[in-house]
């Protein structure tokens, strides 16, 4: 069986021109208000592009400053005043490393040693520290070092190769 297609009415093709001018009066409504919110975006980066260059100006201006604070403080950096801190000070010529003294101490003592002794000792010959508390910084240069020898809890001697050494 064949259908004929029939003819929409006049009122029905009236409705569908109503409802697609509806649609394209809300999609024109949709793009103005996109366009705003696009228009509010572009300023919003605007003054974001400003105000970066604003503070890269005042960070260019501040890092000057600091160059010529660093130049009139001798050049001394926050590197380099990190790296100072985590390595041990220069001793000035001439004088006897503690390591040394230490041996000295405990070579002429000819029997093994407590911290508390070998500092009493090392007072009485002259040697000066300007540690707080110098049994610790002896009793860790003991444990440290190869020179020197655990004979028991708290008692150091030299060890072979150190007396080797002195002799």
């Amino acid at each position: 069986m064949i259908v004929a297609k029939s003819r929409p009415s006049l009122a029905e093709v009236e409705h569908l021109i109503a409802s697609e001018k509806a649609e394209l009066a809300q999609l024109r409504k949709r793009r103005e208000a996109l366009g705003e919110a696009a228009a509010a975006e572009e300023k919003g980066y605007k003054q974001l592009t400003q105000r970066r260059d604003t503070l890269a100006a005042q960070l260019g201006e501040l890092a000057a400053e600091l160059a010529q604070l660093r130049g009139q403080a001798g050049r001394r950096t926050v590197k380099t005043a990190k790296k100072a801190a985590g390595r041990p000070k220069r001793r000035r010529q001439g004088k006897g490393t503690l390591r040394d003294a230490v041996s000295k101490i405990l070579a002429g003592a000819g029997k093994p040693l407590r911290a508390p002794e070998i500092v009493a000792q090392l007072k009485a010959s002259g040697y000066k520290t300007k540690s707080k508390d110098p049994v610790s910084m002896i009793s860790a240069t003991l444990a440290q070092t190869k020179d020197f020898r655990r004979v028991s809890r708290g008692l150091y001697t030299l060890a072979k190769s150190a007396r080797a050494k002195q002799e």
